[in-house]
Protein backbone atom coordinates (compact mmCIF):
# COMPACT_ATOMS: atom_id res chain seq x y z
CA UNK A 1 0.00 0.00 0.00
CA UNK A 2 1.35 3.44 -0.92
CA UNK A 3 0.41 6.01 1.72
CA UNK A 4 -0.32 9.51 0.34
CA UNK A 5 -0.37 12.44 2.76
CA UNK A 6 -2.56 15.39 1.78
CA UNK A 7 -1.40 18.56 3.46
CA UNK A 8 -3.11 21.93 3.17
CA UNK A 9 -5.40 24.30 4.96
CA UNK A 10 -8.52 22.30 5.74
CA UNK A 11 -11.51 24.62 5.36
CA UNK A 12 -10.40 26.62 2.30
CA UNK A 13 -9.54 23.46 0.33
CA UNK A 14 -12.09 21.06 1.80
CA UNK A 15 -13.59 20.10 -1.57
CA UNK A 16 -10.17 19.41 -3.10
CA UNK A 17 -9.05 17.38 -0.07
CA UNK A 18 -12.24 15.28 -0.13
CA UNK A 19 -12.02 14.70 -3.89
CA UNK A 20 -8.38 13.63 -3.63
CA UNK A 21 -9.16 11.23 -0.76
CA UNK A 22 -12.04 9.66 -2.73
CA UNK A 23 -9.87 9.30 -5.83
CA UNK A 24 -6.99 7.71 -3.92
CA UNK A 25 -9.31 5.32 -2.09
CA UNK A 26 -10.71 4.12 -5.40
CA UNK A 27 -7.33 3.41 -7.01
CA UNK A 28 -5.26 0.69 -5.32
CA UNK A 29 -2.55 0.61 -4.05
CA UNK A 30 -3.04 4.14 -2.68
CA UNK A 31 -4.13 4.94 0.86
CA UNK A 32 -5.07 8.56 1.62
CA UNK A 33 -3.73 10.02 4.88
CA UNK A 34 -5.17 13.30 6.20
CA UNK A 35 -4.98 15.13 9.49
CA UNK A 36 -8.76 14.72 9.79
CA UNK A 37 -8.21 10.98 10.23
CA UNK A 38 -5.68 11.25 13.06
CA UNK A 39 -6.67 9.88 16.45
CA UNK A 40 -5.78 11.53 19.73
CA UNK A 41 -2.05 11.26 20.36
CA UNK A 42 0.32 11.83 23.23
CA UNK A 43 2.23 14.56 21.38
CA UNK A 44 1.64 18.04 20.01
CA UNK A 45 -0.07 18.57 16.65
CA UNK A 46 3.15 19.72 14.99
CA UNK A 47 5.00 16.54 15.98
CA UNK A 48 2.08 14.38 14.82
CA UNK A 49 2.00 16.17 11.46
CA UNK A 50 5.75 15.78 10.93
CA UNK A 51 5.61 12.12 11.96
CA UNK A 52 2.95 11.58 9.29
CA UNK A 53 5.45 12.77 6.68
CA UNK A 54 7.82 9.97 7.76
CA UNK A 55 5.01 7.40 7.64
CA UNK A 56 3.91 8.28 4.10
CA UNK A 57 5.41 7.55 0.69
CA UNK A 58 4.08 10.61 -1.13
CA UNK A 59 3.22 14.10 0.09
CA UNK A 60 0.62 16.12 -1.84
CA UNK A 61 0.03 19.82 -1.33
CA UNK A 62 -3.19 20.68 -3.24
CA UNK A 63 -2.82 24.42 -3.60
CA UNK A 64 -0.52 27.12 -2.35
CA UNK A 65 -2.33 28.05 0.87
CA UNK A 66 -0.22 27.06 3.85
CA UNK A 67 -2.30 28.37 6.75
CA UNK A 68 -0.92 29.61 10.05
CA UNK A 69 2.16 28.31 11.91
CA UNK A 70 1.59 25.80 14.69
CA UNK A 71 3.07 26.52 18.14
CA UNK A 72 6.81 25.85 18.14
CA UNK A 73 7.33 26.76 14.50
CA UNK A 74 7.73 29.93 12.47
CA UNK A 75 6.18 28.44 9.31
CA UNK A 76 2.79 26.87 8.59
CA UNK A 77 2.47 23.12 9.05
CA UNK A 78 1.72 22.41 5.36
CA UNK A 79 4.88 24.28 4.32
CA UNK A 80 6.96 22.56 7.00
CA UNK A 81 5.63 19.12 6.01
CA UNK A 82 6.46 19.81 2.35
CA UNK A 83 9.96 20.97 3.25
CA UNK A 84 10.61 17.89 5.42
CA UNK A 85 9.27 15.52 2.73
CA UNK A 86 11.54 17.09 0.11
CA UNK A 87 14.61 16.95 2.37
CA UNK A 88 13.95 13.29 3.18
CA UNK A 89 13.73 12.38 -0.49
CA UNK A 90 9.97 11.97 -0.46
CA UNK A 91 7.72 13.40 -3.09
CA UNK A 92 6.21 16.84 -2.74
CA UNK A 93 3.60 17.57 -5.40
CA UNK A 94 1.71 20.80 -5.82
CA UNK A 95 -1.60 21.12 -7.61
CA UNK A 96 -2.62 24.67 -8.31
CA UNK A 97 -6.14 25.52 -9.44
CA UNK A 98 -6.48 27.48 -12.66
Amino acid sequence: MMRVLTSSVTCALEDERNALARMLSAVPPYEPVRFEGFVSQDRCSRDACLASVDACDVHVLPGLRYGEPLPGSSIASAEEESTVATRQGGSACVHQEH
